[in-house]
């Protein structure tokens, strides 16, 4: 069987990919690929699972027909900002001192945020605009979505409600299988609503119209609900401490150490899907990987202020 999961970053991609390729004998995994899918690279293996990431330059899902089962995977896109937003932090290269002049300018709002979550609004720690991603992939799903995809949601998942998938795909997924060893970055706390403890009134009147709430609707999310917790609570350990720990991994590095990317290999015994990867190129901006330079993102905030 040939199984597609795609969606955007942040929105569950990699532990679903994991979960789906852990219940299945002699499978291959096809991680990210840079040139879409290639079905006749995978050997003799009895089952393929490719996981891909989509975005405002991918052009078409037809590249995707070849596939016995195709899964788009949505998440509430206020949730994927502040993911997102934390993750950026991730990078291919060592920080230069401008860098680290940025990161401890966003970690101190963010430290600021924690201990005080209304005190400064979340759109302060995200300055790149997503409204063109978030239109393109409405776009995209809204043209070529159709009945032989399952639109699935990483609310679902997080909430272990794998009826609806076990039934497309025709077995029950593996509900305890993590990702493979070098991408547990990617997770960081697998819940949800965590944008009603992050946004403020301020983020509430920023994004609640426009491309974002497009998006919402098209993907079946409710745009009428903008109620934020009424004693929000940040957990350092989701926040000021995840950042941290992905910046100091690549300040570890030696000089010229370049991205420690390989991809997942096939596997005759489900469980043992064996992967060590480096961060994806950027579906949302053609040339910048989603960590994107550090001295750009601090240059916005500086805009801004």
């Amino acid at each position: 069987m040939r199984i597609l999961i795609v969606g955007l970053p942040k929105s569950g991609t990699t532990i679903l990919t994991y979960r789906v390729a852990r219940a299945l004998e002699d499978v291959h995994i096809e991680f990210e690929p840079a040139g879409g899918p290639d079905l006749s690279a995978h050997g003799t293996a009895t089952h393929v699972v490719t996981k891909k990431l989509v975005g405002a330059q991918t052009g078409g899902l037809a590249d995707y027909a070849g596939y016995d089962r195709r899964i788009w995977i949505s998440r509430d896109p206020r949730d994927f900002l502040v993911s997102q937003s934390l993750y950026r932090w991730h990078r291919e290269q060592q920080p230069t001192p401008a860098d680290v002049e940025w990161f401890e300018r966003v970690l101190s709002l963010v430290t600021a945020k924690e201990r005080e979550p209304w005190s400064v609004p979340f759109d302060d720690l995200e300055p790149a605009d997503y409204g063109p991603t978030f239109d393109a992939v409405a776009d995209l799903w809204t043209r070529d979505g159709d009945d032989s995809w399952l639109l699935y949601r990483y609310e679902d998942m997080v909430a272990g409600r794998y009826g609806e998938l076990n039934r497309y795909l025709g077995f029950p997924v593996a509900d305890g299988a993590e990702v493979a060893e070098g991408l547990e970055r990617v997770v960081r706390r697998k819940g949800t609503g965590d944008w009603r403890h992050w946004f403020t009134p301020a983020d509430v009147a920023q994004y609640s119209s426009g491309a974002l709430v497009r998006y919402m609707t098209v993907f079946g999310y409710d745009h009428d609900d903008w109620a934020l917790s009424e004693a929000p609570t940040i957990d350092p350990e989701h926040g000021s401490a995840y950042m941290t720990a992905l910046f100091n991994d690549h300040r570890a590095r030696p000089p010229g150490a370049g991205p420690d990317r390989a991809r997942p290999v096939r596997t005759s015994r489900p469980g043992l899907v064996a992967a060590a990867a480096g961060p994806a190129a950027d579906p949302l901006v053609p040339g910048r990987s989603l960590d994107g330079p550090v001295r750009t993102l601090g240059r916005l905030l500086l805009r801004r202020r």
